[in-house]
This record gives C-alpha cells, structure tokens and sequence, in this order.
C-alpha cells in the first residue's frame, strides 16, 4: 500500500509556509505533496475572490488527483485500496484537514498551530515592545502586512470555516486517526489553549506537545530556527509509526 503525505498552509498563505517541512519530509523519501487552496498564493484581490468552500473544494480536488496516481481500487471506493492517506495542517490548513474527512479516510493527522481561539494579544503586544527594545521591527512589520494582505470578505470566511469545523473535531473519522497537535506556547496568531480543545475534541489517543518557542509562522520565521527541526522530526516520528 502507497502511503501519501499531503500538506496544507495557512490562511492568506501558501506553499512557503510548509516548505521546509515540505523539503524536510521528502528527505526522508516520504511521498509528500504541497497543495496550494484556491485564491492563495498569489494577490489580495484573487484571495477575496474565493469563500471557505472554494478552499475545501479545492483541496478536494487536488487529494483526488494526487490519489489517482496510485489508486486502483473501485470507482467511488472512499478508502481507497492502495492508497493510505495522511494529512498535515499548519494553522488553518489544519480546518481544512478536518473538512477533508468529510470526503476521504485519513490513516494520520497532524494539526500546527491549529486555531480554535485566535489573536494573542499578550504575546502581540509582548512582540511590540521587544521590537521596540531591539530595534528590529520584524514583528511589527509583519503585523501591518497581515492586517493588509487579507481583504474582509476573506477574513470573513476564516470566521465561518472556523465556526463550522469547531465540532467536526470530534467526528468518527478525525478521532479514528489518532491526531498529533502541536503547539508553540508563544504563538501570537492562536491560542496555546487550541490544542487543549482539539485534544478533548479528538479524544485520549490524540497527543498533543507543546513547545516554548517558534511563534505561530513555525517553519519559516527566522526566530523559529531553534525549534523548527525539532518539530520537523516529531512530525516524522509521528508519521513512521
């Protein structure tokens, strides 16, 4: 049996967010696949083009295709018969994961800085003033870019996708993969308490770590060096097993 690993970034993202998971994941000869959701990746305007079903939809379609290279089973077979499927999340792509269930099995998923509760502000404004005291700006920079690269209609949509995904957390078919969450503590985009949530929602085989550092853009932000390996490597174990 084939076994594929599928990554999906976060919102009003794209496929520099996962890719040295991405990179990290196909060094160790895994079958991985970096999709992009419909409307990200590319201008502010394509990104209000597109509702949270336009991004479900759209992964839908790209798992399908990615299944089809090595699926022979039966016609509308959902499980598939050589296919085992396995779903890696970072921030809202961990949604999207959930919603995925809705369509195929998933054999493991991992969720990243998943949101349940969103905006820290302690550790936003903690971010701030150690800009100020460094000079460095780096947070605060990303902060204005953040507040202008996401149009209200698409803002909008997170509300409702995270809104509606909320229960699916505890669905057979989330529960059955036995999900890893992982949460850095200092993230100032989700909640630590998320993981807390996903974790009851998933039920007692769910394992959840947390890490004290890497903020919430983890595999790509220069201040998550430190423990961007670390988690790459938990992620591998979790998925080897």
């Amino acid at each position: 049996m084939e076994k594929i690993y599928v990554i999906i970034h976060g919102f009003a993202g794209g496929l520099y967010e996962t890719e040295p998971l991405y990179n990290f994941l196909r060094s160790k000869n895994l079958k991985v696949y970096n999709i992009v959701l419909a409307g990200h990746g590319k201008t502010r305007k394509d990104l209000s083009g597109f509702s949270y079903k336009d991004w479900i939809e759209s992964a839908v379609v790209q798992v399908k295709n990615i299944k089809k290279q090595y699926d022979k089973g039966d016609k509308g077979d959902k499980n598939g018969k050589n296919v085992e499927l396995n779903l890696i999340g970072f921030s809202m792509g961990g949604l999207i994961c959930v919603n995925l269930t809705d369509y195929f099995d998933a054999a493991k998923i991992v969720f990243v800085n998943t949101p349940v509760y969103y905006w820290n502000i302690g550790q936003i404004i903690k971010n701030i003033f150690s800009d100020i005291r460094h000079k460095s700006y780096g947070n605060i920079n990303h902060y204005r870019q953040s507040f202008t690269k996401a149009p209200f209609r698409a803002l909008l949509n997170f509300l409702i996708l995270l809104n509606k995904t909320k229960d699916k957390f505890s669905s057979v078919c989330v529960k059955r993969a036995n999900p890893l969450i992982l949460q850095c503590l200092d993230d100032d985009t989700v909640k630590s308490k998320s993981a807390g949530f996903i974790k009851n929602k998933t039920g007692a085989a769910a394992k959840v770590i947390y890490y004290k550092t890497g903020g919430h853009r983890v595999f790509y932000s220069e201040t998550a060096d430190n423990v961007r390996d670390k988690i790459c490597a938990d992620i591998y174990d979790y998925l080897k097993k």
